[in-house]
């Protein structure tokens, strides 16, 4: 039970998706659906530039229950990280777009406690990311849903989307070097998890 649980914070963490049916991944309906398009919505690839005005906070996930696990209990929390990020506009297919431009995000981590650590990997100086722009009135810019998505992580989750989603861009989101060293990057941390979750049940006996 303590692996299993261990193991699902984990899956979660790094793909979101998993947390709910596929009719949540947005890429693979926008890719699978282009009759259906928001006209002013644009799925875009950008770098980070530079992170400004960060805040914490904590948000009940939307699964959210408390369990007791053998003494232990395990908050569904999410670790909120939002602020303010500029970004530098890689491609934007189907959209002029400035640039660069600043928009409001938020990244957020499922922790056992409000105590655990976390430091955001994601939206970080560097990166480049996925995300969905919505075009305002006076060439205005947002980001939708308020988060981003990093192109590696997508290619390797079973996504139908996944496939077909470079040919949307002329830009390499993922070099076969990246996404191998990303594949054996989890593994291993699957690897831990699992001897984790075995040290513990030793422990607990």
């Amino acid at each position: 039970m303590r692996f299993k649980a261990y193991l699902l914070l984990f899956v979660l963490a790094v793909f979101p998706a998993a947390a709910g049916p596929r009719t949540y991944d947005p890429i693979y309906h926008w890719i699978d659906h282009p009759d259906k398009r928001d006209p002013a919505l644009h799925l875009v690839l950008v770098e980070v530039v530079a992170v400004a005005s960060e805040r914490y906070g904590f948000e009940h996930a939307s699964n959210s229950k408390v369990s007791d696990d053998g003494g232990k209990t395990w908050y569904n929390l999410l670790k909120v990280r939002s602020g303010t990020v500029t970004l530098k506009v890689i491609e934007s297919p189907g959209a002029g777009m400035p640039p660069t431009l600043d928009v409001q995000f938020e990244s957020a981590h499922y922790v056992p406690t409000r105590e655990t650590p976390w430091t955001d990997q994601r939206v970080v100086a560097g990166n480049r990311l996925l995300g969905f722009f919505r075009k305002h009135e006076e060439n205005r810019w947002t980001l939708e849903l308020s988060c981003f998505i990093d192109p590696v992580d997508y290619l390797l989750a079973p996504s139908p989307g996944g496939g077909s989603l470079q040919s949307h861009f002329k830009t390499e989101l993922a070099t076969k070097a990246t996404v191998e060293a990303r594949r054996k990057e989890l593994g291993a941390a699957m690897q831990r998890a699992r001897e984790h979750a075995t040290t513990n049940a030793f422990e607990g006996k």
